[in-house]
């Protein structure tokens, strides 16, 4: 697990919206108050670990701040289109793959004598013939 995790936090409870009142920080492992729980199990994204993460009373140093004070919100919706372009472009390229590697199993895969791919039914729709 990380040394090191990227909190999100109310700075100003009396901000025009949530929106205004969030900040970013940087908490260090080692952090009193800051104590790390289990690591959760996840179908996906198994090389992102995802853990439970506790606070108590913990107080940060000013360096601790991550960008300016009261505009986390603006710093984590900076990067969203592009996270959700990556994570589009990943889910693609993971079908692409997936398709790829089933097309070559049925196309060595033997049964019966013939390949799986020789052995599918075509729909009704397929095998009506043309007038």
């Amino acid at each position: 697990m990380s040394n090191v995790v990227v909190v999100v936090a109310v700075t100003d409870r009396e901000a025009t919206s949530a929106a205004h009142g969030l900040s970013l920080f940087l908490v260090e492992d080692g952090t009193p108050g800051f104590i790390k729980g289990r690591k959760l199990e996840k179908i996906g994204l198994k090389a992102q670990d995802t853990a439970e993460l506790f606070f108590e009373d913990v107080r940060l140093p000013a360096d601790a701040l991550l960008g300016p004070e009261n505009k986390g919100f603006y710093c984590l919706m900076a990067e969203l289109l592009q996270e959700r372009l990556l994570i589009g472009a990943l889910a693609m390229a993971s079908c692409e793959f997936m398709f790829e590697e089933t097309r070559r199993y049925v196309m060595q895969r033997k049964a019966f004598g013939k390949t799986i791919a020789q052995l599918q039914v075509s729909p009704p729709a397929a095998r009506t013939p043309s007038r």
